[in-house]
């Protein structure tokens, strides 16, 4: 099959037919900014011709990996798009990464060749020879990739709609990480269903300061193909209020993407207040639901343009949205659980555990089908055949609808736990406490021998005995309280339980009755 055919199961086309068209559409525009450096789609259509070309002279073929640790830059996304052209499969290590976990990825997922941006901070004490190694910039002793790639091929799709061409790694909260495959009509489909429910405005100036490897990434094709520019801000590996407020300066942004830790980092740094915000038509978050007070500070610093879009890795920020009249429309205290209607395009249902559907009004795991689902789990069949069965993927996410058709998301499927016989989801019992004044940030989880713990941050005056109060007052779910020094939250905002359940490891508890 070649990239000019749409896909046999969909009648999608994928990701590289879409670069194709945007590059050569708009050669003379502004593709990326970062600082005072301009790229041009004509420039960025040579230097994925490059990269492709120093692919095929180094031999790789079609389905192997290429692992990129690098923050983000205009090359890294290039090397990205030429994977997506060539039908290599791109991956990225979340970065800072430690050099020792960046060496066991690329065992993990077996890449051809890795390319870092800072090998000092980066590489690994010894480099695998079964590899290739490569520097996006010069560097003694390192092979320097754009120096190398010289040749470039022409700039045409080789992969099909249905290659996978990317390998994406979920979160890792609640369990080890999972390969998941992207195809490229994926990717296509997850960009389209933006540009089309998404709230996108005309001129789209899309300032992304969200890693490019990861979800928030797949948004570079969108403003792309809508003749756009790309705007990253200059800086270290992770979010910097300072680098973003700096780069809407310079670059006056109409759309951002922020992960919901990135945007409360942002409305609380003085220097946002003192920018000029009125060119921002959207400003879309995604990876979990906004503290009320956010929220509200949000709202008062940019206005009515907050969008919520509601996706996972398996399913990359393409299963519900959260449009910006629906936010403004949101009680002071927000809706936490609310996060959008399912995106056209996109069929959703919601199942018991024997498969069947849920009553209306009753919560089950929210299962999916449509163009912007997952390929499968890399080297995991098993995982591959729990996800997708019966012709759905199974998101593991617990939701429920509302009377206008709009999903709540309760809780993930692998995280309740049985109390006395009934059900208790976690996240339900977080919010409730996480809405109290004394309380704030908490996790909840299931401990040996001492049932429905919950856990919250220790300060303020709060103690584990009025803990404990305040949980049987609201006649919570729980059986014991605790405090620990504080709640780990993963890089996407939500509670880190795997690292919370090490922190409970040593925490004494009381009972709540």
């Amino acid at each position: 099959m070649t990239g000019t055919k749409g896909s046999a199961e969909t009648g999608f086309g994928g990701v590289g037919d879409i670069i194709v068209r945007s590059l050569r559409r708009h050669p003379e525009r502004i593709a990326f900014a970062r600082g005072d450096r301009l790229a041009t789609y004509a420039e960025a259509a040579a230097a994925i011709g490059r990269a492709i070309g120093l692919f095929d002279e180094l031999g790789l073929r079609p389905g192997d990996v290429v692992l990129q640790a690098a923050g983000n830059r205009p090359e890294q996304w290039y090397v990205q798009a030429a994977c997506y052209l060539a039908g290599l499969r791109s991956a990225a290590a979340p970065v800072p990464c430690d050099p020792g976990a960046l060496a066991e990825l690329a065992g993990t997922l077996g890449a051809r060749l890795v390319l870092l941006d800072e090998p000092e901070r980066r590489a690994p004490p010894a480099r695998p020879p079964a590899r290739t190694w490569f520097c996006h910039d010069p560097a003694p002793g390192w092979r320097h990739f754009w120096g190398e790639a010289a040749r470039p091929a022409p700039l045409e799709c080789r992969a099909g709609p249905d290659d996978p061409v990317r390998v994406a790694l979920t979160s890792g909260t609640t369990g080890p990480r999972k390969h998941v495959l992207l195809s490229g009509r994926a990717l296509a489909a997850a960009g389209v269903l933006n540009l089309a429910e998404g709230g996108w405005p005309a001129r789209a100036r899309l300032l992304l300061a969200e890693p490019l490897g990861g979800g928030f990434g797949t948004m570079v094709v969108p403003a792309l193909a809508r003749g756009g520019t790309v705007i990253l801000p200059e800086g270290g590996d992770g979010f910097e209020a300072g680098a973003f407020v700096e780069a809407a300066r310079r670059h006056r942004p109409t759309l951002a993407y922020l992960m919901p830790p990135s945007l409360a980092a942002l409305v609380a740094d003085p220097r946002a207040a003192a920018v000029d915000w009125p060119g921002l038509e959207l400003l879309a978050y995604s990876g979990a639901a906004l503290p009320g007070p956010v929220l509200r500070a949000a709202l008062g610093l940019f206005g009515p343009v907050l969008a919520q879009v509601y996706g996972q890795t398996e399913c990359p920020k393409a299963l519900a949205v959260l449009s910006p009249d629906e936010h403004a429309a949101l009680p002071e205290a927000g809706d936490e659980t609310l996060v959008g209607v399912p995106y056209a395009g996109m069929r959703a249902v919601l199942l018991a555990p024997d498969g069947t559907p849920c009553p209306p009004g009753a919560s089950g795991e929210l299962c999916v089908r449509g163009p912007a689902v997952m390929s499968g789990y890399l080297g995991d069949p098993e995982g591959t055949a729990r996800a997708s069965r019966d012709g759905w993927h199974h998101t593991g996410d617990v939701c429920r609808f509302d009377g206008r058709g709009r999903l709540h998301l309760i809780g993930r499927v692998e995280d309740a736990l049985v109390r006395g016989g009934e059900t208790v989801h976690p996240a339900e019992v977080e919010r409730a406490l996480a809405a109290h004044r004394e309380v704030g940030r908490a996790g909840v989880l299931a401990l040996p021998g001492a049932g429905v713990v919950a856990l919250a941050r220790a300060g303020g005056g709060l103690t584990a005995a009025r803990l404990r109060e305040i949980v049987a007052d609201a006649a919570l779910p729980v059986d014991r309280v605790g405090l620990v020094p504080d709640i780990p939250l993963a890089w996407i905002g939500r509670v880190d339980r795997r690292a919370l359940r090490e922190l409970a490891s040593d925490v004494r508890t009381v009972a709540v009755r």
